[in-house]
């Protein structure tokens, strides 16, 4: 309540590193609004990247992208008695094009006007709140509206790290719970695996793997900080691959086993890598397989039985976006390589 009420003329941008909990927060605070304040306030939450074209305005974005049976009058966002909550998530994976034309600069300085009108009209008291991560304001901070009011989603300290085990728990019993703990505490637990079970997703990967037997602290005994870092990304891969998903139901998503994906991801997470950004070109990710004639044959023997890009399939089961050409990976997989 205090968030919508308080500083009406400010746009909220929630920034954080991958994998700690943007999409997620989204999702729960905009449930939390339609649970307790509808229908006073009514949440709308948008994946940013499902956006296909930024229009002249944030209002012509909103009438193009919203399209349940109450926006199609025209006037909805005028209605003294209707407040919406627009919930942005995403904003680094807004369209490409729009971060080499100063799209990014444009939308924001949209999302603050439209924000001021709301605050200072009668007719219009919604509120707007965006998600992305730390880096993706990087270079545009000049640009940005003087209401944009930014806040940040830090790691986990140990008292929510605890209410996380005690869901955890809820699942895999107090045992399994209580030697997961014990994991974590042993001295032998490099620094880096306790740096990662700090954020919300690669906690959950740590403790999945640890409950089926993945994850082992004599597995480190030995290795320096650099050797940890590189076998816990090799598990992280190989759980993935092997667990999240059963073998007959990886090969009917993506057309390929689980040596050929561990290939086709390897490589595609080194381009990004060296692109220094956090996605590449499937032409990029083509090119470079293209050296490798095992993966090229798997991949034209794909092609041939599903008549389309076997490649753009595989990745696509790992991340869905809405560009055809272009594949990012969230968190874990580029820093692997």
């Amino acid at each position: 309540r205090d968030i919508l009420q308080q500083k009406k003329d400010q746009v909220m941008f929630v920034q954080a590193g991958p994998g700690r909990g943007k999409s997620v927060f989204c999702r729960m605070f905009a449930n939390l609004v339609r649970q307790y304040f509808y229908p006073i306030w009514i949440p709308i939450l948008i994946r940013l990247r499902d956006i296909p074209k930024l229009q002249p305005s944030f209002r012509d974005t909103l009438q193009e992208r919203v399209t349940a049976k109450f926006a199609s009058d025209e006037n909805w966002l005028v209605d003294r008695n209707t407040q919406y909550l627009f919930v942005l998530d995403g904003f680094d994976e807004l369209l490409m094009e729009g971060r080499t034309s100063g799209g990014l600069e444009d939308f924001l300085s949209q999302v603050g006007q439209f924000q001021r009108d709301a605050d200072q009209g009668k007719d219009m008291g919604h509120r707007v709140l965006i998600t992305g991560r730390t880096l993706a304001l990087q270079g545009i901070e000049r640009q940005m509206p003087n209401n944009l009011e930014r806040v940040r989603i830090e790691v986990m300290d140990d008292q929510l790290q605890q209410q996380w085990l005690e869901k955890w728990q809820g699942i895999v019993g107090a045992e399994k719970r209580v030697v997961f703990e014990e994991f974590l505490r042993d001295k032998r637990c490099p620094q880096r695996v306790l740096e990662l079970a700090r954020e919300p997703l690669l906690l959950y990967l740590l403790a999945a793997m640890h409950r089926d037997g993945e994850l082992r602290v004599e597995d480190f005994e030995g290795a320096s900080s650099t050797g940890a870092k590189i076998l816990i990304y090799e598990q992280f891969l190989d759980w993935v691959l092997t667990k999240q998903r059963e073998e007959w139901l990886q090969r009917k998503l993506t057309e390929q086993d689980t040596d050929s994906l561990r290939r086709i991801l390897s490589e595609a997470g080194l381009c990004i890598a060296q692109s220094g950004g956090e996605s590449a070109s499937v032409k990029a990710i083509e090119s470079r397989l293209k050296g490798d004639e095992e993966a090229k044959g798997l991949l034209e023997e794909a092609q041939k039985r599903i008549g389309e890009n076997p490649l753009r399939n595989a990745l696509a089961a790992f991340y869905s976006g809405s560009q055809l050409d272009e594949t990012q990976y969230p968190h874990f997989l580029p820093r692997r390589r």
